[in-house]
């Protein structure tokens, strides 16, 4: 797969806007607004293991709940049947060109916000990006960067919850600042790495290309962030998605930050799920309405 620039469309060499971005590493980190790019740091078969390790998540835990709500006497579809029937579920929402939906995969949590086992190597890898990140700011030597430095090394400590969402060719993000997970919490570092098509992704007042592979690290807290559109592949190379087992023109998200404990699963907090999917609108409203749609 060929790699697009993952700087702005049109600014191949530059990045627009007035705070201080810095490129250490082969990493792009721009201290004032509070976010760090991690060009390609993913090699082609750690984004093949995290495709098919949330696909495989979704599948299993989408079978045991599809079990738990049928009765065990006229059960007869096989679990290897309903697998495929649930991935060619997904394949169809997301496969038409005007398809404008997004689809978060189901990884077994317990609770929102709780801790995150069914991607084992998304956790390891977050860790590893978490770890780098925070030696990039360090080396800024700026009192907010060492700051910045410290959050993160905490986090390749801790527990990690996240979430996996799909985006279908046409899908969006309206962008928006997370709300918190933690009490008298003032700012939310996570991990997202992008996996399959490109994604013109906003990051406060910069539209940034992000390409299969590439890992972002922000404070989604105080960093405006939201998904503008979805890139079709280039005429001349294979699609990145269907590389990767995805349906063709998709790209998949995988995010995760620090875990939250039971208690704050309370109706007061139920909607703190940072930049969740649903279509259960009466439960996750205020996150669902930040999904735009596109009629044609």
């Amino acid at each position: 797969m060929r790699k697009r620039d993952h700087r702005p469309i049109g600014e191949m060499r530059s990045i627009r806007g007035s705070a201080t971005s810095t490129t250490t590493n082969n990493c792009t980190s721009f201290v004032n607004d509070r976010f760090l790019i991690l060009p390609s740091f993913l090699n082609i078969e750690e984004q093949k293991l995290l495709t098919s390790s949330a696909l495989e998540a979704h599948r299993f835990h989408t079978n045991v709940a599809n079990a738990a709500n049928k009765d065990s006497t006229t059960t007869t579809t096989t679990t290897s049947s309903l697998s495929d029937e649930i991935l060619l579920d997904i394949n169809e929402s997301l496969h038409e060109s005007s398809s404008s939906s997004s689809q978060s995969l189901n990884l077994g949590l317990k609770y929102c916000g709780s801790p995150l086992t069914a991607l084992p190597a998304a956790v390891e890898l977050s860790y590893r990006a978490f770890q780098t990140a925070a030696r990039v700011f360090a080396q800024q030597r700026q009192a907010h960067s060492v700051s910045i430095s410290n959050s993160l090394s905490k986090l390749y400590q801790s527990k990690l919850t996240g979430i996996a969402l799909l985006y279908g060719p046409r899908a969006t993000m309206n962008a928006h600042y997370d709300s918190p997970t933690q009490p008298n919490q003032r700012e939310e570092w996570l991990i997202m790495f992008t996996l399959g098509n490109d994604v013109l992704f906003q990051l406060n007042d910069r539209q940034i290309c992000l390409s299969s592979g590439d890992a972002l690290v922000m404070d989604a807290m105080n960093v405006l962030h939201g998904v503008v559109t979805i890139l079709p592949p280039q005429l001349e190379e294979v699609d990145p998605a269907v590389a990767l087992g995805l349906s063709p023109k998709t790209r998949l998200g995988i995010l995760l930050w620090q875990s939250s404990p039971p208690r704050l699963t309370s109706n007061e907090n139920k909607n703190q799920c940072v930049d969740e999917a649903s279509n259960e609108t009466d439960i996750f409203d205020p996150l669902y309405s930040l999904f735009e749609t596109h009629e044609t």
